[in-house]
């Protein structure tokens, strides 16, 4: 806290004056074109049918602390089924789409060293955690996350 604090007092009134003055609303917006998901609520949806409305790992079902997780890449998918099974996926509130955390085939977590396991705990994460259960649909998803994820650990 002392550190973000910090952060702020480096800030002047003047500096931050002259911010607040030189900026409209308007100004501190673009607008721009762009590709959008489509069918991403579709997988949310089914995400949360699949799982009950609740994390998949951690059991709490408080929506909007949960992410609908891809297994797979959305933009690595090769068909539009592959982006939108749910067996591509998990409900997680945990950090799954960095590749810090995957599963084995019979679910058991796996976690990247750089993981904080005393801040895991406290999200209900830890090294014996395990996906509440695994269909065989999930088996070639979680093999192609769980490379990435040993990628990732080694760079």
């Amino acid at each position: 806290m002392a550190a973000l604090e910090q952060r702020y007092d480096d800030i002047s009134a003047e500096q931050l004056a002259d911010v607040q003055s030189t900026l409209s609303l308007e100004q501190t917006e673009t607008w721009r074109m762009a590709r959008q998901r489509q069918g991403q609520s579709i997988y949310r949806q089914r995400l949360e049918c699949l799982w009950q409305g609740r994390c998949a790992v951690t059991d709490i079902s408080q929506l909007d602390l949960l992410r609908a997780s891809h297994a797979k890449p959305w933009a690595e998918c090769t068909t539009g089924a592959e982006r939108l099974s749910p067996y591509n996926g998990f409900l997680l509130s945990v950090p799954f789409d960095a590749f810090l955390l995957s599963f084995v085939d019979d679910g058991a977590v796996l976690l990247a060293p750089q993981l904080n396991l005393e801040e895991l705990r406290l999200v209900g994460i830890s090294t014996d955690a395990k996906l509440r259960f695994v269909r065989t649909h999930y088996l070639p998803f979680l093999a192609y996350h769980r490379q990435r994820f040993y990628e990732h650990q080694r760079s």
